[in-house]
């Protein structure tokens, strides 16, 4: 598609202008962003895509991200969304770029 994404199921998703991705059977989402350099992010996720704006689930279930970003690896969460609804993530672990592991959202 001239968007930049290609869809491996019968829809596809609106990842925005700046993102590139795919989306993976029924719930599942791979993409990143499009310019090279610094500040690049790439995520998978489970139930969910973004939409350019915010993070949105694709069906009302649960929901799990894992994104690389700035030498780093976020694992986040979300209780059921309803499908459509921006998701809430909560950072379940983190892996940060000196090596240090942060478990739970820092307070």
């Amino acid at each position: 598609k001239s968007t930049g994404s290609l869809s491996l199921r019968n829809t596809t998703h609106s990842f925005g202008s700046i993102w590139a991705g795919i989306a993976l059977g029924g719930n599942s989402t791979l993409w990143g962003t499009k310019a090279r350099g610094a500040g690049s992010v790439t995520a998978l996720q489970s139930n969910a895509y973004h939409d350019g704006a915010v993070y949105r689930a694709i069906s009302t279930d649960e929901v799990s991200s894992y994104t690389l970003a700035n030498g780093e690896h976020e694992f986040r969460v979300a209780g059921v969304t309803t499908a459509g609804d921006t998701v809430s993530f909560t950072t379940a672990m983190g892996i940060v770029n000196d090596g240090g592991v942060i478990v739970g959202s820092p307070t």
